[in-house]
Order: structure tokens, then sequence, then C-alpha cells
């Protein structure tokens, strides 16, 4: 049963791109277009020679406006785990703003801090253990 193997997961798992496609298998139908969006955007950006730190505002903004188009949780983390295995490179510490989001996407942050997305327990300790604990890969 697909919870109980997500029970039994460690976290490095979890971080593992291809162990994901084999759990998060109905990702939104516009999943590769949002993620073409990103790129080329980053890629506008770094042409333009804007600074590392302005891309990532943008990057920010970007994955978090995906919760508003009504993507899930397990739907963002896998777009985080794409762009860091597949274009880490695009611009100086792109990576670390993406571990950045995943920390939040996982709950390694304040727990009233953790974001709620549709379908998520309202309450600031009852999500933080939802997220915590990876149930919303179920």
């Amino acid at each position: 049963m697909e919870t109980d193997k997500i029970n039994t997961m460690n976290e490095q798992q979890f971080r593992d791109l291809e162990y994901l496609k084999t759990i998060i298998t109905d990702l939104p139908e516009n999943y590769d277009e949002i993620k073409e969006q990103i790129v080329n955007e980053i890629g506008r950006q770094v042409a333009r020679g804007q600074p590392g730190d302005s891309i990532d505002t943008i990057v920010v903004k970007f994955i978090s406006g995906l919760k508003d188009m009504g993507w899930r949780r397990k739907d963002v983390y896998f777009l985080v785990h794409d762009l860091l295995k597949n274009y880490r490179e695009l611009y100086e510490d792109f990576d670390t703003i993406l571990l950045e989001e995943e920390s939040g996407l996982i709950g390694y942050i304040d727990a009233s801090g953790i974001v709620k997305f549709s379908g998520e327990p309202e309450h600031v300790n009852a999500r933080a253990l939802y997220v915590r604990n990876y149930w919303w890969l179920r």
C-alpha cells in the first residue's frame, strides 16, 4: 500500500527525483509549461545581468504563486527537486534558494511559517505534524 511505503521511507529518499516520480504520478497538466516558464525567466534575467538576489526574489514569488494556481505541496516539492537536479547551474546560488524553499515545504522552519496548502490542517501545530511527517505525499 502506498501509505505504508511512504511511512517507511527516510527523508533522503524524498529528495531523490527518481523516487519522487514513483509516488507523485499526478502532477498538474501544466507542469512542463510552468517549469519552462521559470527556467526561461531565469535565463532572461541572467542574460540581462541581473544579480542573484534579484533572481532569487523572482524565483520565490514564482514558487509561492503556484499554491494560488491550485498546485499541491507535493507538486511544488517535485518542481523544486526537478529544478535542483536538472537546472541548479542556471545561476550562482540557485541551489541555495531552492533548498530554502524546500525547507519551508517540508516544515524545517518555525511551525507558524509553514504555508497552508488546500486541504491541509488549519491549526498550526496539526499542519506542522502533517508536513514534517510527509503525510502530504500520500
